[in-house]
């Protein structure tokens, strides 16, 4: 989907795709050698190398559109993650108003392991609510943008393969500032491997974490990585049998 407005998709099943689920916005057409960062060119119905463009023009335009939903719907058995939801302009600060509601994301990742989260998060004020993800190799959601909603999600045996890893992962951008992840249930993390229930990396600054539950939740259950981070507000945590904060 790109430059929609007020589309639905309710109470549908996506299971045993190769790729993703629902990609909202454009993705970037895959580099030909493998690399951390660079430019690449916008495509459809692919998300290819997006997270490494990111990280090179903060402020890409996915034109994902707004005011559209996704609810009630089942992501299992799939290849690289489960949905792609951008909308909203970060030169603009102006929102997309784009939801994720009511919906499970479990056993994705069969064909990519890495940064392919079960929800990755693009542009300005974006909204994850009342989802369960599990039994993911890597992150279930990771944020890039502005004024992103996260809360009331059960989020439970994640990053179980991969190193360094958050169950939610924020980084290396200061300017995405003034997101909030509130009242999240994090359960059994495990701690054989660099993880943490949310993680705050590589100058990510200005997040708001707030009522958050952590049950085991990683090697640490929250983590505030590198340097020159600022505004960042951590109130109300409440620890259970959980990791250190960091």
């Amino acid at each position: 989907m790109r430059d929609t407005k007020q589309v639905l998709i309710e109470d549908c099943t996506f299971r045993n795709l190769g790729s993703l689920g629902i990609a909202v916005g454009f993705g970037i057409k895959p580099f030909e050698q493998m690399q951390h960062e660079g430019s690449g060119e916008p495509q459809d119905n692919s998300i290819g190398d997006l997270h490494q463009h990111i990280y090179s023009h903060p402020t890409f335009d996915h034109q994902g559109g707004e005011s559209n939903v996704i609810r009630r719907c089942h992501f299992y058995r799939l290849g690289a993650g489960g949905v792609s939801l951008s909308g909203g302009n970060r030169l603009e600060l102006s929102k997309g108003n784009n939801r994720i509601e009511h919906c499970v994301f479990s056993d994705l990742n069969r064909l990519e392991k890495s940064y392919r989260p079960a929800i990755a998060l693009y542009g300005v004020g974006n909204v994850v609510k009342n989802c369960e993800i599990a039994d993911l190799p890597s992150m279930a959601i990771l944020i890039h943008g502005n004024e992103h909603t996260i809360e009331y999600n059960y989020i439970h045996r994640v990053a179980q393969e991969v190193d360094d890893q958050g169950a939610i992962y924020i980084g290396r951008d200061p300017s995405e500032r003034n997101n909030l992840i509130q009242y999240n249930l994090l359960v059994n993390i495990p701690k054989k491997l660099r993880t943490s229930g949310i993680y705050h990396d590589d100058a990510s600054s200005g997040t708001t974490v707030v009522g958050n539950i952590f049950v085991n939740a990683g090697e640490r259950s929250a983590f505030i990585g590198a340097d020159q981070i600022t505004g960042m507000s951590i109130t109300y945590l409440l620890l259970r049998e959980g990791g250190p904060f960091v």
